[in-house]
């Protein structure tokens, strides 16, 4: 870090930095807008006992996540994390994150996943059938309906099985618990008291009761395998030198882990996309143009998904605008250090994916919603250096392939059956938790057609 952003942040007075600390808790993208604003593109934090460094720089990003990814372990927040999601990949490390690597990747290779897109198109098409008979020029929160959408096809693709009470009941609590550990993250202080009003007790009784559904339908699933259900492909995956398979604990992590980051990822992320689409009329119109053909002369898998060549560019600049996991974290075991910028060792380094999105270093007019960015005459140089939607490196996002077609064939599937317009005088605020939430929903009037 160059010496006149280093003086800036040490010069912070300790009242100054309890003060910050409240500010970042309270709105951490409005804090890392007016840091970013007043201190460059990066800027020390102190929260608490705990050391951090805030970054928004491309060189950053690449040198954390790339370049010398060994010297970056997880961190505070992913710790508390590990307390619902267990040691899956999202939160495990080292040899131990390797190895459940290698198990998994077998189970996301693209054929594999390809086998699914028939079964997605399945799930979409029933709940736009049922959204149909439920929807004709009223206000719908789009929000919720993709996140009951996505979270159906997340639990059929992922567990091989049709959504019940138990598994309705394991998806609200976990927004109960989300809420819990954010609150660990971001305010030092609630961890103790958490053990004291009986917040942290109430929070390890959800998470054992759907421990407790997980492990019933592993169980299940071990005597009854599916064939092209995830769950099924990560019971039979074998480690190549030892011929080990999963254990349960392991078992239950991932597939916790696949579930949760998988459905809301996709759920947010389409949920963003129509709010931008409802913006923009000549947007909204070049979909239309798109989709209609497509699924006219009827749905044929992987290659319907490879004409969606505008949704899909719509689908990457939501990501780019509005991407659901807005920050990443890491904890730096050594100093460190880029061309420009150097890392403390011993802090954790917050990687504001949010707005290296935002950055007008790279990124020309980045509050414009402009998919042709992502065309073949988009600006390749940004997105090369300065795009990490689901991450990078070696611990790239396992699931980004899925993930990519199915808010790709959803959007697209939604654009072809609705008509929609944004309803005007609602509130639109983010709401950053593990992922990027509309705070109050987005309400859409749709009108049914096709």
């Amino acid at each position: 870090m160059d010496n006149s952003v280093a003086n800036k942040s040490k010069n912070y007075t300790f009242f100054q930095n309890i003060e910050r600390a409240k500010l970042f808790a309270k709105d951490p993208l409005g804090f890392q807008k007016k840091s970013f604003e007043e201190e460059g593109d990066c800027y020390y934090l102190k929260l608490g006992p705990k050391k951090i460094f805030v970054t928004r720089d491309a060189g950053v990003f690449a040198q954390v996540l790339q370049l010398n990814h060994k010297n970056y372990t997880k961190d505070f927040a992913m710790h508390q994390l590990s307390m619902a999601l267990g040691n899956g990949l999202l939160t495990n490390d080292g040899e131990s994150w390797l190895h459940q690597r290698r198990l998994a990747q077998p189970a996301f290779h693209k054929k594999r996943l390809e086998g699914m897109l028939g079964l997605m198109y399945e799930i979409a098409l029933e709940h736009i059938k049922d959204l149909k008979s439920r929807t004709n020029h009223t206000s719908t929160f789009i929000d919720q309906e993709m996140m009951a959408l996505t979270s159906d096809i997340a639990i059929q693709t992922l567990l091989g099985m049709k959504k019940n009470e138990e598994l309705i009941y394991m998806q609200k609590s976990f927004v109960d618990i989300q809420e819990h550990i954010v609150k660990r993250i971001r305010r030092p202080f609630f961890i103790p008291l958490s053990y004291i009003n009986g917040s942290h007790g109430k929070a390890t009784t959800l998470i054992k009761s759907y421990d407790k559904i997980i492990y019933k339908i592993i169980d299940e699933k071990e005597k009854n395998p599916g064939e092209n259900d995830l769950i099924s492909m990560l019971l039979a995956s074998r480690d190549e030198d030892t011929g080990e398979g999963m254990s349960k604990k392991q078992l239950r992590d991932e597939l916790i882990t696949i579930y949760v980051a998988g459905h809301e990822t996709s759920g947010y992320t389409l949920s963003w996309a129509f709010y931008a689409i409802s913006q923009n009329k000549e947007i909204y119109n070049k979909i239309k143009e798109e989709v209609k053909p497509i699924f006219e002369e009827g749905f044929n898998g992987i290659e319907s998904i490879k004409k969606l060549v505008y949704t899909r560019q719509v689908v990457d600049e939501t990501l780019r605008k509005y991407p659901t996991a807005y920050i990443l974290s890491r904890q730096c075991k050594a100093n460190d250090k880029t061309d420009d910028v150097e890392i403390p060792g011993d802090y954790v380094v917050l990687l504001s994916t949010f707005y290296l999105h935002r950055n007008t270093k790279f990124w020309k007019d980045p509050e414009v919603f402009d998919p042709e960015r992502f065309g073949e005459n988009g600006d390749k140089e940004a997105i090369r250096k300065a795009y990490y939607p689901f991450g990078g490196g070696p611990r790239m996002c396992i699931g980004n392939n899925f993930a990519l077609w199915e808010i790709t064939l959803v959007l697209a599937m939604m654009m072809y059956h609705f008509d929609f317009e944004y309803v005007e005088n609602q509130k639109i605020e983010f709401q950053p938790l593990v992922t990027l939430k509309p705070k109050y929903g987005i309400q859409l009037n749709l009108k049914p057609i096709n």
